[in-house]
């Protein structure tokens, strides 16, 4: 019986999957109350020794919230429906979203065989990869509490106005 444990066996799968690297990481903002924000990631996937795969498959993106301000462990709130390289938060509140951290986990999804000659793509070689973590700072912003009212005085006789305010936070 022949030995053939290093024959090479032809076959329409580029077996080495994709290296994914995430080039641009989400940062840190500052933002009003009532305002919006938009986080974005950028990623690739490489191919070792194989600088040109025929059937490319698509880089895929999930977008969470990391609570551990909450919970102490890093549980992730998925944002449903966004599976861009971008994620945009409108009408954002203090103290409600103040301090909150959003991450991103790129995935690989491999191409399939189409034709004869054309080949699919494997898996991540190491899985997925998550962003770092940027922290969204929500500037506190005065609510007043109770407006002045007018006060009636003769000339050069004291009297107090009054405002109530206080910050969001």
């Amino acid at each position: 019986m022949e030995q053939n444990f290093n024959r090479r066996i032809e076959t329409d799968l580029d077996l080495n999957g994709p290296i994914l690297v995430i080039s641009s990481h989400p940062s840190d903002a500052t933002v009003s109350n009532g305002a919006s924000q938009t986080f974005s990631v950028s990623a690739s996937a490489t191919f070792p020794g194989n600088s040109n795969p025929d059937n490319e498959g698509t880089l895929t993106y999930q977008w969470y919230e990391d609570d551990t301000k909450l919970t102490n462990e890093t549980d992730g709130v998925t944002y449903s429906g966004v599976t861009t390289d971008t994620l945009t938060l409108t009408d954002i509140s203090s103290p409600d979203e103040n301090g909150n951290k959003y991450y991103c986990i790129v995935d690989y999804t491999p191409a399939e065989k189409y034709g004869e000659d054309e080949k699919g793509t494997g898996h991540p070689i190491e899985g997925p990869v998550t962003s770092n973590s940027a922290t969204l700072t929500v500037s506190p912003f005065i609510n007043i509490l109770s407006q002045p009212s007018s006060v009636d005085r003769e000339y050069n006789v004291e009297g107090d106005i009054t405002v109530t305010a206080a910050l969001s936070d």
